[in-house]
């Protein structure tokens, strides 16, 4: 068992490792993504899946034979186990997907897990998803090992803009603080200045309170 394990996971390529995949939000499409892609072409990835419990042994594996861990997403950090995790092997990579608030909730409810967090993003390489967002880490946590890979989504239809206008497209899920609310509102004014704009909103309900939705928007 100690040699397949150690056959499995001493790979020249990423382990993954997420805590909550397959969920409402998205933070896990990216990454879930990216391990699809590599694996239908028979590039070196595994993924650790730890909502099954009966994962912790691949865990351990990736802990001492894995070359590439990745942790997704700021759900990671919620469990002792990925603190203590990425505090020892400072080759572990974060990939983060979170904003102000979340990280705002994260400090109130676990103000220990938080410190132990900024230890970690000051130290270990950290993927972002925008430069925005590797300036957040820089400027909330001291993150100086910071690179922007952006989001990584899955290959659809290109969607057919009607010709001659401006398209203004916002993506994620309907949520107040996503900023329904101003989107709408902006739809709205430019058509009373007769602006030649569209706006576009790709995402779907998350929220039982998703605010205000002009028709002025495509949903």
């Amino acid at each position: 068992m100690f040699g397949h394990l150690r056959k499995t996971y001493d790979i020249d390529g990423p382990v993954i490792i997420g805590y909550a995949f397959f969920v409402a939000n998205g933070a896990w499409r990216s990454i879930y993504n990216y391990f699809r892609l590599r694996e239908a072409s028979g590039a070196p990835v595994k993924m650790i899946d730890r909502r099954n419990v009966r994962t912790f042994r691949q865990i351990v594996a990736a802990f001492f034979f894995g070359r590439h861990v990745i942790f997704n997403s700021l759900d990671c950090f919620w469990r002792w186990e990925a603190l203590l995790f990425c505090l020892m092997r400072r080759d572990t990579l974060v990939y983060l997907h979170d904003t102000d608030h979340t990280l705002d909730i994260f400090a109130r409810e676990h103000p220990f897990k938080y410190r132990l967090l900024g230890s970690i993003l000051r130290r270990n390489r950290v993927l972002c998803v925008s430069t925005a967002a590797a300036e957040l880490y820089r400027r909330r946590f001291g993150a100086r090992r910071t690179l922007v890979v952006y989001e990584n989504l899955a290959d659809k239809r290109t969607p057919d803009f009607e010709p001659g206008f401006k398209h203004i497209v916002m993506t994620g899920v309907l949520d107040p603080r996503k900023g329904v609310d101003l989107f709408s509102g902006v739809a709205d004014r430019a058509k009373e200045l007769g602006r030649p704009w569209r706006f576009h909103w790709l995402g779907g309900i998350h929220s039982q309170e998703a605010g205000y939705h002009s028709t002025n928007v495509t949903w």
